[in-house]
């Protein structure tokens, strides 16, 4: 397993160190529920953490098995799962929005969110 740069002291897993930013960026909007810069952080999060998924499952995967076996529908839904707390995060951070140039930099997350599905 591969540990990154930051996280080698702490012994953590690239998986992990995900898992543990994901939490710390809700514990922060649990805090800050009104925090534009919180739910568009926990969105770019969320994002790249879906394209992680899906590139390491296309390195390792074959269209054939992504789309028969039985492991498949575990891997279909945690994408789904990933891109539905995305389009939730990108609309909070639209709602929440101070500003014009910040609602239309949230609008602009929302609809490369909702290109992608």
């Amino acid at each position: 397993r591969k540990t990154t740069s930051l996280n080698q002291g702490l012994g953590l897993t690239t998986a992990q160190a995900a898992r543990r930013q994901f939490h710390l960026l809700k514990a922060d909007l649990v805090h800050n529920p009104a925090r534009f810069e919180g739910w568009l952080a926990l969105a770019d999060h969320v994002d790249a953490m879906k394209d992680l998924a899906l590139n390491d499952a296309a390195k390792l995967v074959t269209v054939k098995d992504w789309n028969g076996s039985e492991n498949s529908a575990e891997a279909h839904a945690l994408v789904r799962r990933l891109q539905l707390a995305l389009r939730r995060a990108t609309c909070a951070a639209v709602a929440c929005a101070p500003n014009e140039e910040d609602m239309s930099q949230a609008y602009e997350r929302q609809g490369l969110a909702a290109y992608e599905m």
